[in-house]
């Protein structure tokens, strides 16, 4: 029941009806690089609990990016047509319009801080377009961070928040789509840890009561098709596989000879089963779930 109710109240924070990618990223494991942490979500999990291995999972997806754009880095400066500055200057041009159009509700204070913020990003572009050891890709993603904390940080009325969500979504994503410049493996990399870095980022706002984005509640739109890493392990090794079938058919039974620990682990392998049983509200399966838990 614990962890069920865990899911709920981050679901509910969200403002997510659909739990099914929610749950799976909850309830699984992450691996970053050599490290491993635990599920965000389990039976025993208090809310300290949950904030705690989301920040920490947050943290380490930011290490592993910072370790990444550098290799980046040196891709541009190869190859320095691979990130479109144009789109990119085009996508500044549409946040500063949005600040504009929004000023009197952000208030002069906060006006001068996106304008000084979008001046460093434009000095940053020619500064690092000129040098010769340029870091174009680094530097553009830490003015992105301070951009996005402006965005998140301030806003208010909701109407305004919108539209300088949607100009820095659009920002966000022209400058790391750069990544793919370092090659196939590298751009790989970068786009799993961003996806895990967004996600526990989600988490911890939720999990601290701060209203939620679209773009963060799309984190959880999609997915991942089942079968890979820590997902394949659930599937195909030792007792797990007993929790591999429909959530309502996870005995007390199961519970009670592996421990709840092992069956919120499984639970990451009928995550897309679960989700859609708690929303619709199936007592059966959501009663199974909760009784195995809870053994």
């Amino acid at each position: 029941r614990a962890a069920i109710s865990g899911i709920k109240t981050i679901a509910k924070a969200m403002g997510l009806e659909n739990l099914s990618a929610l749950s799976q990223f909850l309830l699984s494991p992450v691996k970053i690089g050599a490290q491993e942490f635990p599920a965000i979500v389990t039976a025993t999990n208090t809310t300290k609990d949950m904030l705690a291995a989301a920040k920490a999972i947050q943290n380490a997806a930011g290490a592993a990016l910072g370790k990444i754009s550098p290799a980046v880095d040196e891709a541009l400066t190869k190859n320095p047509g691979a990130i479109n500055l144009k789109a990119i200057l085009e996508d500044l041009d549409k946040l500063n319009l949005a600040v504009k159009d929004v000023a009197p509700q952000l208030g002069k204070a906060v006006v001068n801080q996106y304008e000084a913020a979008i001046a460093d990003f434009l000095n940053v572009i020619k500064t690092e377009t000129l040098s010769d050891t340029p870091q174009m890709f680094t530097a553009l993603r830490e003015l992105k961070t301070t951009i996005g904390n402006l965005v998140f940080k301030h806003g208010s009325p909701l109407e305004s928040k919108a539209a300088l969500e949607d100009a820095y979504a659009v920002l966000s994503r022209g400058i790391d789509a750069a990544a793919q410049a370092a090659g196939k493996a590298t751009g790989a990399a970068f786009d799993e840890a961003n996806a895990i870095y967004n996600k526990a980022y989600a988490v911890v706002e939720a999990l601290t009561g701060k209203a939620i984005s679209e773009e963060a509640k799309g984190f959880f739109a999609d997915i991942p098709a089942l079968g890979a890493g820590a997902m394949g392990f659930a599937l195909s090794h030792g007792p797990l596989g007993l929790l591999t079938g429909p959530a309502a058919f996870m005995t007390a039974k199961a519970a009670k000879t592996y421990g709840p620990q092992a069956v919120a682990a499984g639970l990451n392998a009928v995550a897309p089963a679960v989700g859609p049983m708690l929303t619709q509200g199936i007592p059966f399966a959501a009663n199974a779930v909760s009784s195995a838990l809870n053994q």
